[in-house]
């Protein structure tokens, strides 16, 4: 084999890993966004879920960025940290207008039936 194709069968690993790494996220935050039980109760305020959500989101970010910068294939890494932070950010605020709706329906024109309609007016 020789140099030229044991790089490019290092690069297609790569790139199925990293492609890999990006799904199972997603996937792993819309199923936590699904089971985790926002029942409108929170003892606290919607605010704190979010200001958490928000610092958390940051920490991605920073974490994120720190890790294209010193990647060998940012662009790979690239597509992992947007692969990650999108969904984040999205079922955050979709989180947070879910339990708003449930604490105060008033909050919205219409009302939030279930989980996919917050995430549906939450998503760009």
């Amino acid at each position: 084999m020789s140099l030229a194709q044991r790089l490019g069968s290092r690069r297609r690993r790569a790139l199925m890993t990293a492609l890999l790494q990006a799904v199972g996220t997603a996937t792993t935050l819309v199923v936590l966004y699904y089971t985790l039980p926002f029942d409108g109760r929170i003892s606290g305020s919607v605010g704190l879920l979010l200001a958490l959500g928000l610092c958390g989101f940051f920490v991605l970010m920073w974490h994120g960025i720190r890790g294209i910068v010193r990647s060998e294939t940012p662009r790979m890494r690239a597509v992992q940290v947007l692969a990650t932070v999108v969904p984040f950010f999205v079922i955050l605020f979709a989180s947070v207008y879910y339990v708003m709706c449930k604490q105060d329906p008033a909050a919205f024109s219409s009302r939030l039936t279930s989980r996919p309609s917050a995430s549906a007016i939450s998503s760009p």
